[in-house]
């Protein structure tokens, strides 16, 4: 993989390699790839589907609508993929598919006083995502509220960047069905920037 340019030596010191994607049409090539074997779904086909919504949303700020463009794109996979996610695996489906939709995504990404969950860049802005999951639709609330207060007191918009940075707070219901009779439910369940 390394010959044919798939991967690339970051750095490397006292003969260990640090090997990383080169480009953003790398990584949207690896995230098409991963997408296909969870969804079993083309990825050009998904990213087709969202990328000009989501673009849109972006640029006119409109977080609503961003939420249910993610909410549609959980219900892309089957409800036995999500069993035994936790917060990082639902930070990861969301990454792979902010790579599909050519933003360059990063994970636990460094902040002045911690790490976002998430951090992904458009061409005008850069956003920091703190998500955080709840059992349950009656614990949206709390769960935003503790989301806001990380974003706060680990000062995410706190960058060396030219970029605007816009930190954003997100829940995330996994909510299991306990009965066997009605159907669990995932979904992005609050998405709101944090000012």
């Amino acid at each position: 993989m390394y010959q044919a340019g798939y991967l690339t030596i970051k750095r490397a010191r006292r003969g260990i390699a640090d090997l990383g994607i080169p480009n953003l049409e790398v990584k949207q090539a690896f995230a098409g790839i991963i997408m296909h074997k969870l969804t079993h779904q083309d990825g050009q086909k998904l990213r087709i589907k969202y990328l000009l919504e989501m673009d849109d949303a972006l640029v006119q700020h409109d977080y609503q609508t961003l939420r249910q463009i993610f909410n549609q794109y959980l219900n892309e996979f089957s409800p036995e993929a999500f069993l035994r996610f936790n917060e990082a695996a639902f930070r990861d489906l969301f990454k792979v598919f902010l790579v599909l939709m050519n933003c360059n995504a990063y994970s636990e990404y460094p902040t002045a006083s911690g790490r976002s969950d998430l951090c992904f860049s458009t061409e005008d802005a850069l956003y920091a995502f703190e998500f955080q999951l709840a059992a349950g639709r009656e614990q949206v609330e709390k769960k935003l509220k503790e989301a806001c207060a990380q974003v706060k007191s680990r000062r995410y918009a706190v960058r060396l960047s030219g970029q605007q940075v816009i930190p954003i707070a997100a829940v995330i219901v996994n909510e299991k069905a306990s009965d066997g009779k009605t159907s669990a439910l995932r979904e992005l369940a609050a998405l709101e920037p944090v000012l």
